[in-house]
């Protein structure tokens, strides 16, 4: 899963899982969608060897995710790993990366409205 090997940081985002699997389940990954876009056949590749086939039982998915996300902390060395939120901002990514933080706020993109209005456009191209 994680290769301890070398000394690079790892970062995990920190996401609800009930949240992720709203959208997980949404437009994205509908067939239309796939059929436009062939690369996200893959993701559903992905999403099926992670979760299995029914990723509409709720209980299951985000037990796998909760599963999934104690299984990085436990591997993942403290000190090497981060657990990004992302309303935190900038500042805790960029010191665990050591760089210096940006003048420019942190970006707020993609939200949900922004991805199913990208999704739609993408569906009617």
């Amino acid at each position: 899963m994680v290769d301890l090997k070398n000394d690079v940081g790892k970062v995990i985002a920190h996401t609800d899982a009930s949240r992720m699997l709203k959208m997980m389940i949404r437009l994205p990954f509908s067939k239309a969608l796939r059929q436009r876009l062939p690369i996200l056949k893959y993701n559903g590749m992905l999403i099926k060897k992670e979760f299995g086939d029914d990723v509409k039982n709720k209980a299951y998915v985000i037990q796998k995710f909760n599963e999934r996300t104690e299984e990085v902390l436990a591997t993942v060395p403290k000190e090497r790993l981060l657990v990004f939120k992302a309303q935190d901002g900038w500042e805790p990514l960029c010191k665990f990366l050591n760089v210096p933080v940006p003048n420019t706020p942190y970006p707020k993109s993609n939200t949900k409205e922004e991805f199913i209005q990208n999704v739609k456009k993408m569906t009617k191209a």
